[in-house]
């Protein structure tokens, strides 16, 4: 299993199990892996590490190759939000996008609410602070997803 922490938290299996996603049709394209090196970037890496991980993101990465169960709640959630903002920016999510985002689902052991709330809220934050791997706000996404969920009165 390919497992490491780093001294602000995420630890390499967060950026595998976006890596895993991104490979899932076969191949990586350079905005998944920007994307990815973005996370590991707003995380704090110091360079050697993210040299590290962007080298071994260029190699297909497989979701059963990640230990899911060790992330927390909140990196669970982060995971699936990225993930789901990553299938957006080729403009559409693919039939084997959405499959391939539901076993993501699965696997981080998130309910239907909680992806739904991922998904919303990597949009808002892609909404707010552009689409695009270089303009994207994980940090601002990072402390959304943290934070409690609140009931939102209906209209």
């Amino acid at each position: 299993m390919l497992s490491a922490m780093n001294e602000s938290g995420l630890g390499s299996d967060v950026y595998f199990a976006l890596a895993a996603l991104a490979w899932a049709d076969g191949f990586l394209d350079d905005e998944d892996a920007e994307a990815i090196a973005r996370v590991a970037e707003f995380d704090g890496l110091d360079p050697a590490s993210l040299a590290r991980i962007k080298s071994r993101i260029r190699q297909r990465v497989t979701l059963d190759s990640i230990d899911l169960a060790r992330l927390a709640i909140e990196d669970r959630l982060f995971v699936y939000a990225v993930a789901s903002w990553m299938a957006r920016l080729d403009g559409a999510v693919s039939r084997h996008e959405t499959q391939v985002l539901a076993e993501v689902a699965s696997l981080l052991s998130l309910t239907p609410q909680q992806c739904d709330r991922a998904r919303v809220e990597a949009l808002e934050v892609a909404t707010s602070s552009g689409r695009r791997p270089k303009d994207y706000d994980f940090v601002t996404l990072r402390r959304r997803l943290g934070q409690p969920l609140t009931v939102r009165p209906r209209p």
